[in-house]
């Protein structure tokens, strides 16, 4: 074998080396940016979820309302649940309960912004306030 035929076999074998390693650099790096794309939508998609829970959630207890004042938007659902051995009963204009008694519970979905004011018709002291945004 002459001396140019294997200095052109050495470039052959030079150039499908790099060829193959620049190939497999593309195949390893592709799939892992399609996963780690997918795991960021994944993770954005549960951050947004998280965000905005589907019911919001106030204790009685201590002969209050926790919190005070709640702001959520349109169409979520509030959830009040009596931590009280007293029994309390929600009243507002626009919703009512029946009497909670320890541990019971009472929800409404609020489908209209606006400031929806409520108080415990049994002790009338106890007041709250839910902001619904559109």
């Amino acid at each position: 074998m002459s001396t140019l035929t294997k200095a052109i076999i050495t470039v052959i074998i030079v150039i499908l080396i790099i060829a193959g390693a620049t190939y497999l650099v593309m195949m390893r790096s592709t799939p892992a940016t399609s996963e780690n794309n997918q795991q960021n939508n994944v993770e954005n998609t549960q951050q947004v979820q998280t965000q905005i829970p589907s019911i919001f959630v106030i204790s009685i207890s201590n002969f209050s309302f926790d919190p005070t004042t709640l702001t959520i938007p349109a169409g979520k659902t509030v959830k009040w649940t009596n931590q009280d051995t007293a029994t309390h009963q929600i009243k507002s204009d626009t919703f009512n309960s029946t009497a909670l008694k320890k541990l019971d519970t009472y929800q409404y979905t609020f489908k209209t912004p606006g400031t929806y004011e409520y108080t415990c018709s049994l002790h009338p002291t106890m007041k709250g306030k839910i902001i619904v945004t559109p």
